[in-house]
């Protein structure tokens, strides 16, 4: 089967961190200027545990300031998704099932279960969604109330598809797979109740060429997902692969890879009114709350590309009137047609008497660029080069992960007794080392999320495929900075601590050569 680039390496970076104070690192330093400070917060005076997901590797480990391995979650399954743990030290990630149904056989494909591995290295909870209608894929999270939140497809046939406004040349043989969101009340150590769930399809319309005038509109364009919407043809047309919970407004971010955009949801519906236009705190019901492309009006003028390659909730906009702020990892063209990513902070457009705002046309408002840090290359056209996630920190810095590379980075930690910040950290995964003939593009193709095929149209109208560059890499999913104090993990055995003992990285497995297209 031919994978995808998004299916194996559309990683994301880094969570909350913090580990015990007075350690020496001796971590590697960054090849280049990478530590990145977005914040006016000091940073404290204690560096992260890091939590590393290789992509092509069973097992996910957590690594100590000085490079040792704390700690590792075996597994027999690949993951599909990068795994978050909870208070009592359990990792709770998505993984591929062995048993895929064949109408999900397509390229980007992955997932099937979720699984919940304890501390000790048993499993805890696992719930299987692969059937030929369904696929959990990529992203879960715990919400407070204990349920989990997953990503879902859900399957429509090709004439289904172009029946609710699909064109007929963005609708292959696999059919369409539209985003769903599904609420689980976990039931025993297999089992499930969808107590709520959000559908794409429910709020999904062909918009017309023209925008048309608010007397003739039957709907809000910002409020709706163009079903032609979309920089490939590929079956998960919005390429939806990340998601993020804000508790106190009760909203769920979603990071829309295939478009390049982000789209805010309500959470506080029941699951009734998520189907329909009404209802919930917002009072739109299952309509997108807010969504933007990445673009701002004066890039659209220019007719420069753009495209999010991830974004997370800022947790310090708590308070009324204070409106929602999200730290997003972009892409832009620029002047000489290269793609430039930057690390920026962007405040959303709120109204506390009328939530997200809206003008004229009927298209969210714009967000307000508050801080940007341009994230430096070697070379940009290099896969390896790219940044593929982010995760914004309680102190008011992000950190970044060159899912390609296998290297997560993330910024310089101020000491207590006030003396001059260590180097930026560097951490390089060799856990699942593979040789991947991977497709590379031109300078300026907007690659890995959201971005566009590395094919080009040649004289005679047929397409050219960009040449195949063997790599070899052991890559891994979005890491995350993890705060030691924010987890406790059940007493361990004098044996379970010895086999935990400060250990080298996890081995690499054997090479294998898998053929990889950049999206």
């Amino acid at each position: 089967m031919r994978a995808t680039a998004s299916q194996i390496f559309c990683v994301r970076s880094w969570r909350e961190g913090l580990v015990k104070h007075g350690r020496t690192s001796r971590f590697r330093s960054g090849f280049g200027v990478v530590a990145l400070f977005l914040g006016t917060a000091p940073v404290q005076a204690a560096e992260p545990l890091l939590l590393v997901t290789p992509s092509m590797q069973g097992e996910s480990y957590l690594v100590a300031p000085g490079g040792e391995v704390r700690h590792t979650w075996p597994s027999k399954f690949i993951p599909s998704g990068p795994g978050r743990i909870d208070k009592t030290g359990a990792l709770l990630r998505v993984e591929r099932d062995e048993r895929i149904p064949r109408s999900f056989m397509a390229p980007g494909a992955t997932g099937g279960r979720i699984t919940k591995i304890g501390w000790d290295g048993g499993e805890q909870w696992s719930f299987s969604v692969s059937t030929p209608k369904n696929l959990v894929h990529h992203d879960a999270l715990q919400l407070p109330n204990g349920n989990i939140l997953a990503l879902v497809w859900e399957r429509h046939e090709p004439d289904v598809a172009q029946g609710k406004g699909r064109d007929a040349n963005k609708v292959g043989k696999a059919g369409l797979w539209s985003e769903c969101l599904w609420e689980l009340q976990p039931q025993g150590k297999s089992g499930a109740q969808i107590v709520w769930e959000w559908k794409a399809w429910n709020h999904a319309r062909r918009f017309p060429e023209a925008p048309l005038p608010k007397s003739l509109r039957h709907f809000e364009p910002g409020e709706r997902i163009n079903i032609n919407d979309g920089r490939t043809p590929a079956p998960a047309w919005a390429g939806v692969s990340r998601m993020e919970y804000h508790a106190r407004r009760d909203q769920i971010l979603l990071v829309a890879s295939g478009m390049g955009g982000v789209w805010v949801l309500d959470h506080s519906t029941t699951k009734a009114e998520a189907a329909t236009d009404d209802g919930g705190k917002g009072g739109k019901g299952g309509r997108l709350l807010y969504q933007w492309d990445g673009s701002t009006p004066e890039l659209k003028a220019k007719g420069r590309k753009t495209f999010v390659v991830d974004a997370e909730w800022v947790r310090d906009d708590e308070g009324k009137g204070k409106p929602p702020v999200l730290e997003v990892l972009r892409g832009v063209q620029g002047d000489d047609d290269r793609i430039a990513y930057a690390v920026e902070r962007w405040e959303l457009p709120w109204s506390d008497a009328t939530g997200y705002t809206m003008v004229d046309s009927g298209e969210y408002a714009p967000p307000l660029l508050k801080q940007a840090t341009a994230v430096p290359a070697r070379d940009s056209s290099d896969l390896l080069e790219r940044p593929t996630a982010l995760t914004h920190s309680p102190h008011g810095a992000s950190a970044l992960t060159f899912g390609y590379a296998g290297l997560t980075r993330w910024p310089a930690v101020a000491a207590a007794d006030g003396s001059p910040t260590v180097k930026a950290r560097e951490h390089r995964n060799e856990a699942g080392k593979t040789t991947l003939r991977m497709s590379i593009p031109t300078h300026n193709a907007l690659v890995c999320c959201g971005g566009e095929s590395p094919s080009t149209t040649k004289s005679d109208g047929k397409k050219a495929v960009a040449p195949l560059k063997t790599l070899t890499s052991a890559p891994v999913l979005k890491s995350r900075l993890v705060l030691e104090t924010a987890f406790t993990p059940p007493h361990e055995s004098p044996k379970a601590k010895a086999d935990q003992s400060p250990q080298a990285a996890p081995g690499s497995t054997t090479a294998t050569a898998t053929t990889v297209s950049a999206p």
